[in-house]
């Protein structure tokens, strides 16, 4: 059953972890919305990085930056689609 969009002057958010599958899912959910906040996030504390991650602190600021511009890349190739202002 497909869903209807919310009105033009909302502001729908999600939030995906830092994973390229699923901010890939995210935009397959928005698709068609204007004005989405897409929230992107990764453990920052320490004993996260160290012991699920395995992670240096280099490693997860370009993980960060890496997912970030995907974000930028899909958000540009479906311009028409999905309205994302950046911002940062």
């Amino acid at each position: 059953m497909p869903f209807a969009l919310p009105p033009r002057f909302c502001h729908p958010q999600v939030l995906t972890p830092a994973r390229p599958d699923l901010i890939k899912r995210t935009f397959e959910a928005v698709r068609g919305a204007k004005n989405v906040i897409i929230h992107l996030y990764n453990a920052t504390s320490p004993l996260f990085r160290q012991v699920v991650f395995r992670n240096s602190k280099e490693e997860t600021v370009a993980l960060a930056v890496e997912n970030t511009r995907l974000i930028r890349q899909l958000a540009e190739q479906d311009a028409k689609a999905v309205s994302l202002p950046a911002m940062y």
